[in-house]
Order: structure tokens, then sequence, then C-alpha cells
């Protein structure tokens, strides 16, 4: 055998198993997301949210109120979205376990969360808006969250 076919047979060789992995990450890759969207499947990034409700604002369809005032939810789970572990997704289940009213592209949900002032430790009230982040269900909101570092001109700042 001369040095050029033996080369060429080792450069298909490598060429075939690198098409083989491919194919396979592809369809593995595909059933884990059509796991996830039917829900049964778990993603592998799945972290055990911290127990307790959310406040959230009804959500506007055909300028009809989806519920007055703010509704109570529970993260059923959170998934880090990259590998910096900068962005989230939180799923978010009605208190109430009524169904959840669909929504068009584009529409958010308002947060009112308390959370505990740096300075005094006392508890204070934040409004927050996140778009939603997924297709329309009716048994789970997504919204997934980037976490910022704090401003260049304020290091000191939270994030």
């Amino acid at each position: 055998m001369k040095t050029g076919t033996l080369a060429l047979t080792i450069f298909v060789a490598i060429l075939a198993q690198l098409v083989v992995f491919a194919l396979f990450r592809y369809y593995r890759h595909k059933r884990e997301y059509r796991d996830l969207e039917s829900g049964t499947g778990e993603p592998r990034s799945a972290i055990k949210p911290p127990p307790g409700p959310l406040k959230v604002s009804p959500v506007v369809s055909e300028k009809v109120l989806a519920w007055e005032g703010f509704k109570d939810f529970v993260v059923q789970r959170r998934v880090m979205e990259d590998g910096a572990e900068s962005a989230c997704s939180f799923y978010l289940v009605p208190m109430d376990g009524q169904p959840l009213p669909l929504f068009k592209p584009g529409q958010f949900l308002t947060f009112r969360l308390q959370i505990p002032d740096p300075a005094t430790g006392e508890l204070k009230d934040i409004v927050r808006c996140y778009s939603l982040s997924n297709r329309p269900r009716s048994d789970y909101y997504r919204v997934t969250i980037k976490r910022m570092p704090p401003p260049v001109d304020q290091p000191n700042a939270p994030p």
C-alpha cells in the first residue's frame, strides 16, 4: 500500500467517525429537547428550586386580564442555560393549580418580590418585569433571567 493510499484510508476513517459522532449528538439533542418540551424528561442541568411562592401579575391576552392583582406561583424547577451560569430559566406553576391562559410572543410577567435590604436587613419589595421565554402552555410559564454584573462605573454595586 502506498503512502498516499494509506493517508486517504485514514482520512476517510476519521471522517466517518466524525459523521457518526455528529449524528449521534444531533439525535440525542433532538430527543432531549422533545422530552423537555413534552414534559416527560428532566433537563441535565436541572436544579431543585427553593420553596415558597412568587407574586406574579396577570398576563394580558386579547386586552383582557387573565386575573386581577398578583397571583402566587411556585418555582417548579430552574435550569442553568449556559456554562458560565449567567442565564437561568425558571419554570413557574400557579399555586392554585388552575390552568394558565395562553399568551402571545413578547408578553411578559411583572414580579413583586420581597428581598432583604443589604444595608438594613429589612425586607423590601422590588418589582421586575421578565418576558415569557417558552411557547404558550397551560401548565407553566417560563422566564429566563440573565445575571448582569455591576455597572462599570460602580464596581461595588450589587449585580
